[in-house]
């Protein structure tokens, strides 16, 4: 550079001094020419001398660039754009990854409650559920101990009627034990007590049996009819009963005494018991059993085998 002009080019210089060369240099009082800036230098301010004699160009952040904003690349321009996009497409994604995070912080909760309150609406159902057929199983309950109640009565009142069943049959069977029916004995139109008739013909019946003929009384059952009344027979001694009972097969030897059956002197309740047994008795025989029999074992009547006697 020329002494026309000065520069003072050094790194870090921010201005520049440009002395007009028409203007005469300037002299110090001693006469010689003075290094200070005249009158019409001027001052570039906040500018600088590129390394090709070009205004130094500055970004907005102050930083020096050589490159004139004419002359930048449009690559470099598409690049950086390329760069702020990916940047602000990264930090979209990381708004949106936190605010995910927080939007399911915040519905976790409310799915964790609303599931809760599903399962308590649900136990709430089963509860109540519960109760209600807890209620039916104690009305139920309720009802079956009122009914063993009533079977318990029904139970002890029939006890008790069986009790005084047991004790009349047992009352009605004792003075029988001594009595024997004679049935099919003719009656004597001419002598409406037969009193002379039947005693005669009974000593003749038991004289055939071998038995001792000591009745204490004898006398016919019901009202006088066409029909032949049973002749009841009573003794002291009850093992005359048995005797007759056994020894009256005897009488089939004899045609005018083979149609005439004795019987014991039964309440009610065993002739219907005998009247089911000669029912049963029949029905087996039709069906096959011949060899059965009824039989008085230990004073029942029984259906029993007669291969077995």
């Amino acid at each position: 550079m020329d002494k026309g002009g000065e520069s003072d080019e050094t790194s870090g210089v921010t201005g520049v001094r440009v002395v007009d060369a028409r203007k005469s240099p300037s002299t110090d009082k001693s006469g010689g020419a003075s290094d200070r800036p005249s009158a019409v230098e001027r001052t570039v301010d906040k500018r600088g001398i590129t390394g090709d004699g070009g205004p130094e160009v500055k970004d907005k952040n102050g930083n020096s660039s050589d490159i004139p904003p004419d002359e930048v690349d449009d690559g470099v321009v598409s690049e950086g754009r390329n760069k702020i996009f990916r940047l602000e497409g990264a930090i979209y994604s990381i708004v949106k990854t936190t605010q995910n995070k927080l939007i399911s912080s915040v519905n976790e909760p409310n799915k964790i409650l609303k599931n809760f309150n599903k399962r308590f609406d649900d136990l709430s159902i089963e509860i109540t559920k519960i109760s209600n057929e807890n209620s039916i199983l104690k009305t139920n309950v309720s009802k079956l101990e009122n009914k063993l109640l009533e079977i318990e009565n029904i139970s002890s009142l029939s006890s008790q009627i069986s009790e005084f069943n047991i004790t009349n049959e047992l009352a009605d069977r004792q003075p029988r034990a001594q009595n024997i029916i004679l049935y099919n004995l003719s009656e004597d139109s001419n002598n409406t007590q037969n009193s002379t008739s039947d005693g005669d013909r009974l000593k003749l019946i038991f004289n055939e049996m071998k038995i001792d003929f000591n009745p204490i009384n004898f006398n016919r059952l019901g009202k006088l009819s066409n029909r032949t009344r049973p002749l009841k027979i009573t003794f002291m001694d009850t093992k005359n009963i048995f005797k007759i009972l056994r020894g009256q097969s005897k009488l089939r030897h004899f045609p005018d005494f083979k149609d005439l059956p004795f019987s014991s002197d039964k309440t009610l309740k065993q002739r219907e018991h005998m009247q089911t047994l000669r029912k049963e008795l029949q029905s087996r025989r039709e069906n096959g059993e011949i060899d059965i029999i009824i039989k008085y074992i230990k004073g029942n009547s029984q259906i029993i085998n007669s291969k077995n006697l």
